[in-house]
């Protein structure tokens, strides 16, 4: 029995038709994994954002007055620990991000362990209103007596603001730029202040 040969337009035929099929499997496979990277994305977006608000919402919402909202970031009366109403720097938070990290961190003013309470005391500053707050972090930085966690990671922009005189605000709105998986997506999150309460100067 004679087997007959392709032609040489068949096999130019088939080789064609096999290209396109696997053209059209390449195309599928790439969509398919275009879609797993992008729901990847987006869940680790919503993963994060909620993971945000939680903690945000966890530092602002006891606090008792935002005391400055600038380009710098934000200062927070935490508590009144002396029951004075007057500001010590222990009771201040700071919430800024660091350029060197890519973190949203709190700072808060942190004397070393040897300190007891006197010594604790005679370096707790009490601060008016109207103080440079930033200069005051700077202070104790400088010795040595701060602390820090962070709040959201990969963040490569942060601006916080407010509808009224910073005093008087309850409610700061954040907009932080975070970057995963190589694309940078926004995240805009309100917080609010539960019992306001203003310093006595």
């Amino acid at each position: 029995m004679n087997h007959r040969g392709l032609t040489l337009l068949e096999l130019v035929l088939a080789l064609s038709i096999t290209a396109m099929i696997s053209a059209a499997v390449a195309g599928m496979l790439e969509a398919m994994a275009s879609g797993v990277a992008t729901r990847r994305d987006v869940r680790a977006h919503l993963v994060t954002a909620s993971v945000a608000q939680a903690r945000l919402d966890t530092i602002i919402g006891p606090s008792r007055c935002l005391l400055q909202v600038d380009k710098d970031g934000v200062v927070i009366w935490l508590k009144d620990t002396n029951a004075d109403t007057m500001l010590q720097a222990s009771e201040l938070r700071w919430l800024h991000m660091d350029d060197a990290s890519g973190e949203l961190l709190l700072e808060r003013v942190s004397f070393p362990g040897h300190f007891g309470p006197v010594a604790s005391s005679l370096e707790d500053h009490t601060l008016l209103v109207d103080a440079d707050l930033q200069d005051e972090l700077e202070y104790y930085r400088g010795r040595g007596w701060t602390a820090s966690i962070p709040v959201v990671d990969g963040v490569t922009g942060f601006r916080p603001g407010v509808h009224a005189d910073v005093l008087d605000a309850m409610v700061i709105d954040i907009e932080i730029d975070l970057e995963r998986f190589g694309l940078t997506r926004t995240l805009a999150i309100s917080a609010g202040i539960k019992l306001h309460r203003r310093p006595a100067s």
